[in-house]
């Protein structure tokens, strides 16, 4: 916690520094509340004591909003208030009940102009959390780019754009077998493309059983705008969504110790955000089609 950004806060005279400032203020948060919203200019740096945030980003002037990121215990967010006067780039809002430590951009220059040793572990801890960040950015970077590449080379064929995904999101987690399901609105779902999984055998019912679920109550769990992901024993479980939030297709990943890290987590999340019109597009298409078979069947009888 406040040790990754100190170094060690047991020490006497980092004790005394940090009393003498007043520097570390506590703020209770519920579950809910935004800290800040994207432009407020506001000062404060927070370090996370207990609970979790997400990171927000809007992306119409309705308020629609989309989650960059979420960050418990021990992180650190809005520490560009402390070096540009610029507004807040993002909101952040309480997952859950939080406790949270807060610093002034003020009492933090007092502490750089008086205590270069403790300011120095500080910004030392700190820039280094920002470079793994900056790290995982450019990767997310890279990988939407490739996603965004294939579906406009593959969008008029949903097996192939299928196929080419779930490669990409098998390389991204390193999991063992990956579906792509269509969902449909009648019950008739269907595999569109699988790696590992015989498609002919595959009954996510009987999958799911051992941890009390089934397929349909897997699918509902989608119906909720802010599910877009679930974690279910050994799968991970990813929502196609158009953007009114209507469910047309799943991503089924397996792991076989059932590991899957919160940074790869949230970039599937992100590939499989930017599926839903593809397939929604698809999906309508083949009924078209189907009308229009079925319409010259009956006017050939």
């Amino acid at each position: 916690m406040l040790e990754n950004l100190f170094g060690n806060i047991n020490d006497p005279s980092v004790q005394k520094v940090l009393r003498s400032l007043d520097m570390i203020q506590d703020a209770e948060v519920k579950a809910g509340e935004y800290i800040f919203r994207e432009g407020d200019k506001s000062t404060e740096f927070y370090i996370i004591g207990l609970g979790a945030v997400e990171i927000l980003k809007k992306l119409d002037e309705e308020g629609k909003e989309k989650v960059l990121d979420t960050l418990g215990s021990g992180n650190f967010f809005g520490e560009g208030a402390i070096f540009t006067d610029t507004p807040r780039s993002a909101s952040v809002r309480a997952l859950s009940n939080c406790r949270l430590f807060k610093i002034d951009k003020r009492q933090f220059f007092e502490l750089l102009k008086n205590n270069n040793d403790i300011a120095v572990t500080f910004l030392s801890n700190m820039l280094s959390v920002v470079n793994q960040r900056l790290h995982h950015a450019n990767r997310e970077l890279v990988v939407l780019y490739e996603v965004s590449r294939i579906i406009a080379e593959e969008a008029k064929n949903l097996p192939e754009l299928a196929s080419k995904i779930l490669y990409q999101l098998v390389g991204i987690t390193s999991d063992e077998k990956a579906a792509f399901l269509l969902i449909d609105e009648v019950g008739k779902d269907r595999v569109v493309a699988e790696i590992g999984f015989n498609s002919k055998e595959i009954n996510f019912d009987e999958f799911f059983e051992p941890y009390d679920e089934n397929f349909e109550g897997v699918k509902n769990a989608f119906k909720d705008e802010k599910t877009h992901s679930k974690v279910i024993g050994k799968y991970l479980i990813l929502g196609i969504k158009n953007l009114e939030g209507k469910l047309s297709g799943l991503i089924v990943l397996f792991d076989k110790e059932g590991e899957f890290k919160e940074d790869d987590i949230r970039l599937s999340v992100s590939i499989s955000e930017q599926l839903g019109h593809v397939v929604e597009n698809f999906a309508g298409k083949e009924a078209a089609e189907g009308k229009d078979k079925l319409n010259k069947e009956f006017l050939s009888f």
